[in-house]
């Protein structure tokens, strides 16, 4: 009886113990564009590089743009009795 005790204990411990012991943390990958990056560095730089070739392609007007622009400003007046 006690052989048997000490076996059903230590495999309790043992099950104890394997439930205990943390698991190796899953890579965590980033992606952008349905690409896979290892770091959060990498995908921002990617998304900062699309960025800087949208805002290159915007064309640069020679001469200011002509017109008009009327702006009203709404102003509250409050009368004092």
């Amino acid at each position: 009886m006690r052989e048997t005790s000490l076996k059903l204990s230590a495999i309790v411990v043992a099950a104890v113990v394997a439930a205990c012991v943390q698991q190796p943390a899953s890579r965590t990958t980033y992606s952008y564009m349905n690409q896979k990056y290892s770091d959060g560095a990498s995908a921002l730089a990617a998304h900062q590089r699309d960025i800087a070739d949208q805002v290159a392609a915007v064309p640069i007007a020679a001469q200011p743009a002509g017109g008009r622009a009327l702006l009203s400003c709404p102003i509250a007046i409050a009368c004092a009795r």
